[in-house]
């Protein structure tokens, strides 16, 4: 890039949440993520692909594109426990799909975190109401980042800064862990 940017590190985040599941024992990891060809998409699944990969665990078959949406979320889940070796676990590009995922789960009449684990990513309200383990965004520094950016770009006797100003700044998300996911020590099969 020819211009200044700030962004969160996507696949840091996924990766957290993958290397999450697999620290309570999980040995299936399902992936649902938008469609191919959105790079936000393609960087969280990246995180969750190599994770996988650096463990020895599949990814064949265990990843479906979905829209951002809950009834995607509900329906690319049920392909995948409907599978002949299902996931127990579900890393999501967002916590619309993780949501979706959540009441498919719950209407088969099992406990997201005890039977299933899923993780969403943003952090959303929603998220926080039911206990859905997310990934969130530091949306304050985010927000700092792109203040500081501004300012070297347009503050003045900077001229020749700004011809060459290159700041890029990637930010880290933080793994929040709530009940659909457990801890490792409580994780028993």
């Amino acid at each position: 890039a020819t211009h200044p940017w700030v962004d969160v590190d996507g696949a840091h985040g996924e990766r957290t949440a993958t290397e999450h599941v697999i620290a309570a024992g999980h040995r299936r990891i399902a992936f649902l993520g938008w469609p191919e060809g959105s790079d936000v998409g393609e960087d969280r699944k990246a995180g969750w692909e190599q994770t996988c990969e650096a463990a020895g665990l599949p990814t064949a078959g265990l990843c479906a594109w979905l829209e951002d949406d809950l009834a995607q979320g509900r329906e690319g889940c049920a392909r995948l426990l409907d599978a002949a070796e299902p996931p127990t676990a579900f890393v999501c590009v967002s916590d619309t799909i993780a949501l979706g995922a959540w009441a498919e789960i719950t209407a088969r009449g099992l406990v997201p975190g005890r039977d299933v684990a899923v993780i969403g990513f943003d952090d959303s309200a929603a998220a926080a109401a039911v206990g859905l383990t997310s990934v969130a965004q530091p949306l304050d520094e985010v927000a700092d980042a792109c203040l500081v950016a501004l300012d070297r770009l347009l503050s003045p006797g900077r001229a020749a800064g700004r011809r060459g100003a290159r700041s890029r700044t990637l930010l880290e998300p933080q793994l929040v862990i709530r009940s659909s996911s457990p801890s490792p020590e409580k994780r028993t099969s």
